[in-house]
């Protein structure tokens, strides 16, 4: 998983390295989670900090002043309610967000390996055939037609279908 301190520390080479992942924009959406959390995190802290001062003087207090204190905790400990399951809710957003972000990729990884299996933005239909095929060389074999399958197993066959070609790729 990665750090989000790090990526707001510089979030630019986060973003430019899951942009070759087709992921740049999620650079962004972490960094709105981490601000939202934190900006929850610390309205929390400051109603727990005024709630524990205000139980102390309660403690303190005498009379209408002791009264007064207590309907300052209350309030205090209403608004406190409201914001905990919001502060849980941004808490789990972000530890969500950022386990389904990928790991960054190496600089020297090949950018076709990067894409999920037969990315929609890069397949085309061979005009042919109903087969997906990717218009580059050094894709999985899910993507090629049977005959480039066929081509480049070295078979003559055309048992081949993209479905049973991807699990004999790995």
């Amino acid at each position: 998983m990665l750090d989000i301190k790090l990526i707001r520390e510089d979030p630019e080479p986060f973003r430019q390295a899951l942009a070759r992942r087709g992921l740049a924009e999620r650079v962004d959406e972490l960094l709105a989670a981490d601000e939202r959390r934190r900006e929850l995190t610390q309205r929390v802290e400051a109603l727990r900090a005024e709630q524990n001062r205000a139980s102390k003087a309660i403690g303190r207090a005498s009379g209408d002043e002791k009264q007064t204190l207590i309907a300052e905790v209350a309030k205090v400990s209403a608004e406190l309610k409201e914001l905990e399951p919001e502060h849980a809710e941004a808490e789990t957003a972000l530890t969500l967000l950022l386990a389904s972000t990928p790991n960054l990729p190496l600089p020297t990884a090949s950018p076709t390996r990067m894409r999920s299996r037969c990315d929609a933005s890069v397949i085309r239909r061979d005009s042919t055939s109903s087969r997906r095929i990717m218009p580059s060389w050094g894709q999985p074999w899910a993507c090629w037609t049977s005959s480039e399958v066929r081509e480049r197993a070295g078979r003559g066959s055309s048992t081949c279908s993209a479905t049973s070609c991807s699990s004999s790729s790995r």
